[in-house]
Protein backbone atom coordinates (compact mmCIF):
# COMPACT_ATOMS: atom_id res chain seq x y z
CA UNK A 1 0.00 0.00 0.00
CA UNK A 2 1.06 3.34 -0.97
CA UNK A 3 2.72 5.46 1.99
CA UNK A 4 -0.12 8.26 1.46
CA UNK A 5 -2.67 5.87 1.49
CA UNK A 6 -1.44 4.19 4.81
CA UNK A 7 -1.49 7.74 6.26
CA UNK A 8 -4.43 8.74 5.10
CA UNK A 9 -6.02 5.41 6.84
CA UNK A 10 -4.79 5.78 10.11
CA UNK A 11 -5.90 9.07 10.19
CA UNK A 12 -9.46 8.53 9.08
CA UNK A 13 -9.16 6.01 11.89
CA UNK A 14 -8.22 8.14 14.61
CA UNK A 15 -10.57 11.05 13.21
CA UNK A 16 -13.36 8.05 13.25
CA UNK A 17 -12.55 7.48 16.73
CA UNK A 18 -12.43 10.98 17.77
CA UNK A 19 -15.36 11.36 16.28
CA UNK A 20 -17.27 8.55 17.63
CA UNK A 21 -16.26 9.42 21.36
CA UNK A 22 -17.37 13.24 20.68
CA UNK A 23 -20.83 11.92 19.93
CA UNK A 24 -21.01 10.27 22.44
CA UNK A 25 -20.29 13.41 24.54
CA UNK A 26 -22.77 15.38 22.84
CA UNK A 27 -25.10 12.42 23.69
CA UNK A 28 -24.26 12.92 27.69
CA UNK A 29 -24.64 16.60 27.63
CA UNK A 30 -27.68 16.23 25.54
CA UNK A 31 -29.26 13.97 28.15
CA UNK A 32 -27.86 16.43 31.19
CA UNK A 33 -29.15 19.52 29.58
CA UNK A 34 -33.13 17.49 29.31
CA UNK A 35 -32.50 16.27 33.09
CA UNK A 36 -31.72 20.18 33.75
CA UNK A 37 -34.79 21.31 32.07
CA UNK A 38 -37.02 18.00 33.31
CA UNK A 39 -36.22 20.24 37.38
CA UNK A 40 -37.17 23.29 35.19
CA UNK A 41 -36.72 26.76 37.27
CA UNK A 42 -37.23 24.81 40.29
CA UNK A 43 -33.99 24.98 41.67
CA UNK A 44 -33.37 28.54 40.60
CA UNK A 45 -37.13 29.19 42.48
CA UNK A 46 -36.17 27.50 45.84
CA UNK A 47 -32.87 29.34 45.73
CA UNK A 48 -34.98 32.41 45.71
CA UNK A 49 -37.20 31.70 47.98
CA UNK A 50 -34.86 31.09 50.37
CA UNK A 51 -32.65 34.18 49.56
CA UNK A 52 -36.40 36.19 50.20
CA UNK A 53 -37.20 34.62 53.74
CA UNK A 54 -33.57 35.51 54.86
CA UNK A 55 -33.85 38.78 54.17
CA UNK A 56 -37.72 39.41 55.27
CA UNK A 57 -36.51 37.96 59.00
CA UNK A 58 -33.45 39.77 58.56
CA UNK A 59 -35.15 42.90 58.17
CA UNK A 60 -37.60 42.19 61.21
CA UNK A 61 -34.84 41.45 63.47
CA UNK A 62 -33.31 44.97 62.91
CA UNK A 63 -37.10 46.30 63.24
CA UNK A 64 -37.40 44.71 66.55
CA UNK A 65 -34.30 46.23 67.70
CA UNK A 66 -35.01 49.06 66.88
CA UNK A 67 -38.69 48.94 68.87
CA UNK A 68 -36.89 47.29 71.62
CA UNK A 69 -34.55 51.20 71.47
CA UNK A 70 -37.82 52.80 71.08
CA UNK A 71 -39.49 51.28 73.99
CA UNK A 72 -36.46 52.24 76.05
CA UNK A 73 -36.56 55.60 75.01
CA UNK A 74 -40.05 56.02 75.57
CA UNK A 75 -39.43 54.95 79.18
CA UNK A 76 -37.09 57.15 79.42
CA UNK A 77 -39.46 60.19 79.02
CA UNK A 78 -42.16 58.48 80.75
CA UNK A 79 -39.85 58.52 83.90
CA UNK A 80 -39.37 61.91 82.55
CA UNK A 81 -42.30 63.41 82.48
CA UNK A 82 -43.07 61.91 86.16
CA UNK A 83 -40.40 63.40 87.27
CA UNK A 84 -40.67 66.91 86.16
CA UNK A 85 -44.50 66.68 86.86
CA UNK A 86 -43.71 65.83 90.72
CA UNK A 87 -41.44 69.40 90.89
CA UNK A 88 -43.94 70.84 89.06
CA UNK A 89 -46.75 69.95 91.04
CA UNK A 90 -44.79 70.57 94.29
CA UNK A 91 -43.82 74.28 93.16
CA UNK A 92 -46.93 75.09 92.38
CA UNK A 93 -48.28 74.30 96.27
CA UNK A 94 -44.65 76.27 97.54
CA UNK A 95 -46.65 79.28 95.13
CA UNK A 96 -48.97 79.61 98.02
CA UNK A 97 -46.52 79.87 100.47
CA UNK A 98 -43.81 82.26 99.26
CA UNK A 99 -43.90 85.91 100.82
CA UNK A 100 -42.32 87.79 98.06
CA UNK A 101 -42.71 88.65 94.37
CA UNK A 102 -39.58 87.65 93.45
CA UNK A 103 -39.39 84.50 95.02
CA UNK A 104 -42.83 84.07 93.03
CA UNK A 105 -41.42 84.90 90.01
CA UNK A 106 -38.97 82.66 90.00
CA UNK A 107 -41.30 79.39 91.20
CA UNK A 108 -43.77 80.67 88.16
CA UNK A 109 -40.97 80.91 85.84
CA UNK A 110 -39.07 76.98 86.73
CA UNK A 111 -42.85 75.86 86.23
CA UNK A 112 -43.30 76.93 83.24
CA UNK A 113 -40.22 75.27 81.64
CA UNK A 114 -41.47 72.21 83.20
CA UNK A 115 -44.31 72.23 81.57
CA UNK A 116 -42.42 73.14 78.08
CA UNK A 117 -40.20 70.23 78.72
CA UNK A 118 -43.18 67.75 79.71
CA UNK A 119 -44.45 69.23 76.56
CA UNK A 120 -41.62 68.51 74.60
CA UNK A 121 -41.01 64.54 76.39
CA UNK A 122 -45.04 63.67 75.56
CA UNK A 123 -44.44 64.83 72.01
CA UNK A 124 -40.94 63.34 71.34
CA UNK A 125 -42.68 60.03 72.84
CA UNK A 126 -46.07 60.24 70.52
CA UNK A 127 -43.65 60.13 67.76
CA UNK A 128 -41.96 56.76 69.14
CA UNK A 129 -45.21 55.50 69.61
CA UNK A 130 -46.09 55.93 66.06
CA UNK A 131 -42.74 54.56 64.71
CA UNK A 132 -42.96 52.10 67.30
CA UNK A 133 -46.84 50.79 65.82
CA UNK A 134 -45.59 51.36 61.79
CA UNK A 135 -42.73 49.07 62.82
CA UNK A 136 -45.01 46.29 64.52
CA UNK A 137 -47.02 46.45 61.36
CA UNK A 138 -44.49 45.86 59.19
CA UNK A 139 -43.21 43.38 61.19
CA UNK A 140 -46.79 41.38 61.31
CA UNK A 141 -46.48 42.13 56.93
CA UNK A 142 -43.21 40.64 56.83
CA UNK A 143 -44.29 37.64 59.18
CA UNK A 144 -47.35 37.24 56.69
CA UNK A 145 -44.98 37.04 53.42
CA UNK A 146 -42.76 34.76 55.33
CA UNK A 147 -45.52 32.31 55.71
CA UNK A 148 -46.79 32.60 52.51
CA UNK A 149 -43.30 32.12 50.51
CA UNK A 150 -42.77 29.09 53.51
CA UNK A 151 -45.55 27.27 52.25
CA UNK A 152 -44.61 27.86 48.33
CA UNK A 153 -40.98 26.69 49.34
CA UNK A 154 -42.38 23.48 51.49
CA UNK A 155 -43.90 22.62 48.40
CA UNK A 156 -40.90 23.47 45.52
CA UNK A 157 -38.77 21.78 48.11
CA UNK A 158 -41.16 18.79 48.21
CA UNK A 159 -41.35 19.05 43.96
CA UNK A 160 -37.64 19.27 43.58
CA UNK A 161 -36.70 16.20 45.92
CA UNK A 162 -38.75 13.98 44.18
CA UNK A 163 -37.11 15.16 40.88
CA UNK A 164 -33.93 14.78 41.91
CA UNK A 165 -34.49 11.15 43.29
CA UNK A 166 -35.55 10.04 39.65
CA UNK A 167 -32.45 11.64 38.11
CA UNK A 168 -30.08 11.79 40.52
CA UNK A 169 -28.26 8.31 39.93
CA UNK A 170 -28.45 8.33 36.38
CA UNK A 171 -26.86 12.36 36.60
CA UNK A 172 -24.18 10.37 38.35
CA UNK A 173 -23.66 8.02 36.40
CA UNK A 174 -23.32 10.32 33.20
CA UNK A 175 -20.92 12.48 34.78
CA UNK A 176 -19.05 9.76 35.30
CA UNK A 177 -19.14 8.76 31.68
CA UNK A 178 -18.66 12.17 30.34
CA UNK A 179 -15.11 12.44 32.78
CA UNK A 180 -14.28 9.08 31.18
CA UNK A 181 -14.81 10.64 27.26
CA UNK A 182 -13.09 13.61 28.11
CA UNK A 183 -10.16 12.39 29.15
CA UNK A 184 -9.88 10.38 25.48
CA UNK A 185 -9.80 13.17 23.34
CA UNK A 186 -7.54 15.83 22.56
CA UNK A 187 -7.16 18.95 24.67
CA UNK A 188 -7.83 21.03 20.99
CA UNK A 189 -11.56 19.32 19.70
CA UNK A 190 -12.47 19.32 23.28
CA UNK A 191 -12.43 22.99 23.75
CA UNK A 192 -13.61 23.52 20.42
CA UNK A 193 -16.79 21.91 21.52
CA UNK A 194 -16.91 23.61 24.55
CA UNK A 195 -16.97 26.88 22.37
CA UNK A 196 -19.51 25.65 20.17
CA UNK A 197 -21.49 24.18 22.75
CA UNK A 198 -21.49 26.95 25.28
CA UNK A 199 -22.68 29.38 22.18
CA UNK A 200 -25.39 27.19 20.75
CA UNK A 201 -27.50 26.28 23.78
CA UNK A 202 -25.71 22.81 24.35
CA UNK A 203 -25.14 21.93 21.15
CA UNK A 204 -21.09 21.37 20.37
CA UNK A 205 -21.47 19.14 16.98
CA UNK A 206 -23.95 17.68 15.08
CA UNK A 207 -23.80 15.20 12.57
CA UNK A 208 -25.53 15.25 8.60
CA UNK A 209 -28.92 12.65 8.86
CA UNK A 210 -28.90 12.41 5.69
CA UNK A 211 -30.21 16.00 4.02
CA UNK A 212 -30.79 17.02 7.32
CA UNK A 213 -28.82 18.85 9.79
CA UNK A 214 -28.66 16.52 13.04
CA UNK A 215 -28.63 19.53 15.68
CA UNK A 216 -31.68 21.98 14.57
CA UNK A 217 -32.87 18.79 11.92
CA UNK A 218 -33.05 22.29 9.27
CA UNK A 219 -32.69 20.86 5.38
CA UNK A 220 -29.80 21.02 3.99
CA UNK A 221 -29.07 21.74 0.12
CA UNK A 222 -27.53 18.56 -1.26
CA UNK A 223 -25.14 20.58 -2.58
CA UNK A 224 -24.22 22.06 1.09
CA UNK A 225 -24.09 18.27 2.25
CA UNK A 226 -21.72 17.36 -0.15
CA UNK A 227 -19.13 20.52 -0.10
CA UNK A 228 -19.55 20.13 4.24
CA UNK A 229 -18.18 15.90 3.23
CA UNK A 230 -15.85 16.95 0.71
CA UNK A 231 -14.14 19.87 2.57
CA UNK A 232 -14.85 21.60 -0.82
CA UNK A 233 -14.75 25.10 0.73
CA UNK A 234 -11.34 25.15 2.20
CA UNK A 235 -10.29 24.06 -1.25
CA UNK A 236 -11.65 27.24 -2.80
CA UNK A 237 -10.92 29.38 0.15
CA UNK A 238 -7.28 28.63 -0.26
CA UNK A 239 -7.65 28.49 -4.16
CA UNK A 240 -8.81 32.28 -3.93
CA UNK A 241 -5.87 33.39 -1.59
CA UNK A 242 -3.33 32.18 -3.92
CA UNK A 243 -5.48 33.50 -6.68
CA UNK A 244 -4.30 36.89 -4.60
CA UNK A 245 -8.81 37.51 -4.92
CA UNK A 246 -9.21 39.19 -1.31
CA UNK A 247 -12.79 39.56 -2.23
CA UNK A 248 -13.61 35.75 -2.83
CA UNK A 249 -11.82 34.73 -0.52
CA UNK A 250 -12.91 36.70 2.74
CA UNK A 251 -16.52 36.03 1.25
CA UNK A 252 -15.99 32.00 1.45
CA UNK A 253 -14.34 32.63 4.48
CA UNK A 254 -17.20 34.76 6.31
CA UNK A 255 -19.91 32.39 4.65
CA UNK A 256 -18.15 29.71 6.34
CA UNK A 257 -18.18 31.72 10.18
CA UNK A 258 -21.66 32.69 9.33
CA UNK A 259 -22.78 29.10 8.83
CA UNK A 260 -21.20 28.40 11.90
CA UNK A 261 -17.84 27.26 11.66
CA UNK A 262 -15.45 27.50 14.19
CA UNK A 263 -12.44 29.54 13.53
CA UNK A 264 -9.77 27.45 15.36
CA UNK A 265 -10.99 24.90 12.85
CA UNK A 266 -11.25 26.69 9.73
CA UNK A 267 -7.74 27.28 10.15
CA UNK A 268 -6.37 23.69 10.98
CA UNK A 269 -8.16 22.42 7.96
CA UNK A 270 -6.43 25.04 5.88
CA UNK A 271 -2.94 23.49 7.22
CA UNK A 272 -4.43 20.20 6.39
CA UNK A 273 -5.55 20.82 2.77
CA UNK A 274 -1.57 23.11 2.33
CA UNK A 275 -0.07 19.55 3.70
CA UNK A 276 -1.76 17.73 1.07
CA UNK A 277 -1.50 19.70 -1.84
CA UNK A 278 2.53 19.87 -1.20
CA UNK A 279 2.60 16.43 -0.90
CA UNK A 280 1.04 16.29 -4.30
CA UNK A 281 3.91 18.58 -5.36
CA UNK A 282 6.48 16.24 -3.95
CA UNK A 283 4.32 12.75 -5.26
CA UNK A 284 2.00 13.76 -8.33
CA UNK A 285 0.62 10.37 -8.34
CA UNK A 286 -1.32 10.94 -5.70
CA UNK A 287 -3.93 12.68 -7.89
CA UNK A 288 -4.82 8.98 -9.39
CA UNK A 289 -5.42 7.53 -5.57
CA UNK A 290 -8.55 6.70 -5.39
CA UNK A 291 -8.68 6.16 -1.67
CA UNK A 292 -8.20 9.86 -1.55
CA UNK A 293 -11.52 11.80 -2.05
CA UNK A 294 -12.04 12.72 -5.73
CA UNK A 295 -12.57 16.93 -4.86
CA UNK A 296 -9.03 16.84 -2.52
CA UNK A 297 -7.20 14.81 -5.48
CA UNK A 298 -8.40 17.29 -8.61
CA UNK A 299 -8.49 20.77 -6.44
CA UNK A 300 -5.07 19.73 -4.74
CA UNK A 301 -3.49 19.08 -8.08
CA UNK A 302 -4.51 22.03 -9.55
CA UNK A 303 -3.68 24.25 -6.92
CA UNK A 304 -0.34 22.08 -6.54
CA UNK A 305 0.48 22.69 -10.10
CA UNK A 306 0.51 26.42 -10.09
CA UNK A 307 3.03 26.70 -6.95
CA UNK A 308 6.25 26.49 -6.29
CA UNK A 309 7.96 24.54 -3.34
CA UNK A 310 8.99 27.47 -1.63
CA UNK A 311 6.07 29.55 -1.98
CA UNK A 312 4.49 26.48 -0.47
CA UNK A 313 6.74 26.52 2.20
CA UNK A 314 6.46 29.88 2.86
CA UNK A 315 2.51 29.46 3.10
CA UNK A 316 3.13 26.84 5.19
CA UNK A 317 5.06 29.07 7.81
CA UNK A 318 2.52 32.17 7.93
CA UNK A 319 -0.35 30.02 8.20
CA UNK A 320 0.64 27.54 11.03
CA UNK A 321 2.18 31.15 12.85
CA UNK A 322 -1.14 32.64 12.42
CA UNK A 323 -3.02 29.69 13.72
CA UNK A 324 -1.07 29.21 16.64
CA UNK A 325 -1.88 33.12 17.09
CA UNK A 326 -5.73 32.08 16.82
CA UNK A 327 -5.11 29.78 20.31
CA UNK A 328 -5.29 33.11 22.18
CA UNK A 329 -8.40 33.22 21.81
CA UNK A 330 -8.96 37.05 21.03
CA UNK A 331 -10.46 38.70 18.31
CA UNK A 332 -11.21 35.29 16.46
CA UNK A 333 -13.17 36.28 13.32
CA UNK A 334 -11.12 39.64 12.83
CA UNK A 335 -7.76 37.91 13.38
CA UNK A 336 -8.50 35.05 10.68
CA UNK A 337 -9.42 37.35 8.32
CA UNK A 338 -6.21 39.28 8.89
CA UNK A 339 -4.22 36.15 8.37
CA UNK A 340 -5.71 35.37 5.35
CA UNK A 341 -5.06 38.80 3.54
CA UNK A 342 -1.57 38.53 5.19
CA UNK A 343 -1.35 35.02 3.17
CA UNK A 344 -2.38 37.01 0.20
CA UNK A 345 -0.03 39.61 -0.23
CA UNK A 346 2.29 37.23 0.98
CA UNK A 347 1.62 34.64 -2.66
CA UNK A 348 1.36 38.64 -4.36
CA UNK A 349 5.10 39.13 -3.31
CA UNK A 350 8.32 37.93 -5.07
CA UNK A 351 8.89 34.61 -4.84
CA UNK A 352 12.41 33.52 -3.41
CA UNK A 353 13.29 31.96 -6.60
CA UNK A 354 12.39 35.30 -8.50
CA UNK A 355 14.47 37.13 -5.46
CA UNK A 356 17.69 34.74 -6.40
CA UNK A 357 17.30 35.94 -10.21
CA UNK A 358 17.33 39.31 -9.43
CA UNK A 359 19.96 38.96 -7.61
CA UNK A 360 21.91 36.96 -9.57
CA UNK A 361 20.85 39.51 -12.37
CA UNK A 362 22.21 42.69 -10.14
CA UNK A 363 25.54 40.57 -10.16
CA UNK A 364 25.55 40.25 -13.70
CA UNK A 365 25.10 43.97 -14.11
CA UNK A 366 27.69 45.15 -11.74
CA UNK A 367 30.33 42.84 -13.16
CA UNK A 368 29.93 44.26 -16.73
CA UNK A 369 30.26 47.87 -15.62
CA UNK A 370 33.42 46.27 -13.79
CA UNK A 371 34.93 46.04 -17.03
CA UNK A 372 33.71 49.25 -18.78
Amino acid sequence: MHPRRCILNIKEKIMNQTLEQLIKLQEIDHRLLEIKEHMGDLPRTVESQELEIASLQSENEQKQERITEIEKNIRHHESEIEDFSTKMTKYKDQLYLVKSNKAYDALSQEIDHMKATISESESVQIQYEEEKTELEENIKLNGNKIESISESLNSNRTELKSAMAETTHEQEELESNRSTIFKKIEPSYLNTYERLRNARDGVGMASIIGQACGGCFSQLPPQTVIEIKENKQIFDLLDYIFQGNAIKALQIYNELYQAGADIIMIFDEMLNAVHFITEIKIAPNLKDDIFIPELERVKGSEISAKLTMATLGLVWQVLFKGYQELQEGLHLHQHGEMIILRLIYLHDGPTPEDLLKEYKGSLSLLSSFRYL
